[in-house]
């Protein structure tokens, strides 16, 4: 009775009171069985962890065994890519779809290279897409779904890949500041995760699209630079895009540059919030003769403060011993926010300037 009453135990604790050669016996038969048991319980486990449906499971140890791989004993990533196999064949693509889908979607997996082959799937599913107006900007768009295995894989799981994947639709939506934020991210990380084993090969690719992401940033610049040019862009916008807009800065000198550009950028939000009219390029119609004197020295000394802190951003940039400290694209919107935000203004009113004493002058 005493061993029937364990029977539901762990076998650790079984405390049957046998002697001798019977037990020395049981002992052996009991170690022998833990062993298979645990030998069982690896292969059952895998499956169960990643709940992958048995239809599925045997459609990728048939590939595996025809492959001459040990899919029984494997890692998430070897059936990773035994799905990637699974997707090249059209009879077994909707298959490999749906591993893929349980390897990025589980909570507890998150598999990066799978959440890359999805967002990649999506992409290429986006040039086939006829947008409906009905259905709202991103709304049933492919790129929306790519976009968030792309960000998932570039967040939770390091894939260089997938930053520059992101920045790269982010693009294509319009959305600049993010776009350079995932490039800029790409360009810098210096190594990508991917699902390749050789060292060799992870190198070579990780140093190819690191040029890559070089260029694509580089292009990206010119764009932002136009958008600014023509008014395409707001104050909020290239305010953030400054802060990505450098590939080469010294960790010392990019403090003090984003230090005194935020400084600027808060004081220019603050004229904006109070009257966004007074400081638009190519709409200074609006006089300040409506502005009490106090709101004139207000607005006046914000502007003033601006200036000082972008001119001392600029003698960063001067300096012969860190020419790296802001790029070329980070000096012209500062260039080109104290023209058109800053002197335009000051020099557009009269009255601001007449509230002037002898130091602002």
């Amino acid at each position: 009775k005493r061993c029937l009453a364990f029977t539901k135990m762990p076998i650790q604790i079984v405390v049957c009171p046998l002697r001798g050669a019977v037990r020395q016996l049981l002992l052996v038969a009991i170690a022998i069985m833990a062993l298979l048991t645990s030998h069982q319980a690896v292969g059952a486990e895998r499956v169960e962890d990643i709940n992958l449906p048995q239809e599925l499971w045997t459609v990728a140890y048939e590939y595996a065994k025809a492959k001459g791989m040990d899919l029984a004993k494997t890692s998430v990533d070897q059936l990773y890519r035994v799905a990637k196999g699974l997707s090249n064949h059209d009879g077994t693509r909707d298959k490999a779809l749906q591993i893929l889908h349980i390897l990025a979607d589980d909570g507890s997996l998150s598999h990066a290279p799978s959440q890359v082959a999805l967002g990649m799937f999506y992409y290429k599913q986006a040039r086939h897409h006829q947008p409906n107006s009905k259905d709202g900007e991103t709304n049933n768009d492919p790129r929306q779904r790519a976009l968030n295995y792309f960000l998932a894989a570039g967040e939770g799981g390091g894939s260089t890949a997938a930053m520059y994947n992101a920045g790269r639709i982010y693009a294509e939506l319009g959305q600049f500041v993010p776009a350079m934020a995932y490039v800029y991210a790409a360009a810098t990380a210096g190594h990508d995760d991917t699902d390749s084993s050789d060292e060799d090969h992870n190198q070579q690719h990780g140093h190819y699209l690191e040029e890559t992401a070089v260029e694509a940033f580089e292009i990206l610049s010119h764009k932002v630079a136009i958008l600014v040019q023509s008014e395409e862009i707001t104050l909020r916008e290239y305010a953030d895009v400054f802060f990505y807009a450098n590939l080469h800065n010294e960790e010392e000198s990019e403090e003090s540059v984003a230090s005194l550009w935020k400084e600027a950028m808060l004081l220019a939000d603050r004229i904006d919030k109070a009257n966004a009219t007074l400081v638009k390029p190519g709409n200074l119609k609006t006089s300040t003769t409506s502005l009490s004197p106090q709101q004139a020295a207000q607005f006046q000394a914000d502007l003033v403060q601006q200036l000082d802190s972008l001119v001392q951003l600029w003698a960063l940039a001067s300096n012969a011993e860190d020419p790296s400290s802001i790029s070329m694209l980070q000096g012209f919107l500062l260039l080109h926010h104290v023209l058109y935000r800053v002197l335009l203004p000051l020099v557009s009113w009269p009255p601001l300037l007449e509230n002037t004493d002898d130091k602002n002058e």
